[in-house]
């Protein structure tokens, strides 16, 4: 199971990746969106966002071999915002930063 499964900021990950998957010109994807056009084909669970949501944030190991390797090639474990948004609202702070710079910059 990922790490971040039963995190407080899993929920705003997965929301945060369907987010993308759903927008091919996210900067996540390049200046172009030529990872998003890389990408495999999207298995049923994965083009079912529903699905795919459901999957995620109540059972992630129920997911195909073939629906988490997307997952994974899609960069899911690249998405870290919502943990330092969260982190900086709960006073887990970096120096310097504000809860609302780090929510505006989710990467």
């Amino acid at each position: 199971m990922c790490p971040l499964v039963g995190t407080p900021w899993w929920p705003d990950i997965v929301a945060e990746f369907l987010a993308r998957l759903d927008n091919p010109q996210h900067r996540h994807w390049g200046e172009a969106g030529e990872r998003y056009a890389r990408l495999p084909a999207q298995p049923a669970e994965v083009a079912d966002r529903r699905r795919l949501r459901a999957l995620l944030l109540d059972a992630p190991e129920a997911l195909s071999e073939e629906g988490a390797e997307f997952c994974v090639a899609a960069g899911i474990g690249y998405i870290s915002g919502p943990i330092r948004a969260w982190k900086a609202a709960h006073g887990s702070r970096r120096s310097g930063q504000t809860a609302q710079s780090q929510s505006s910059s989710w990467s």
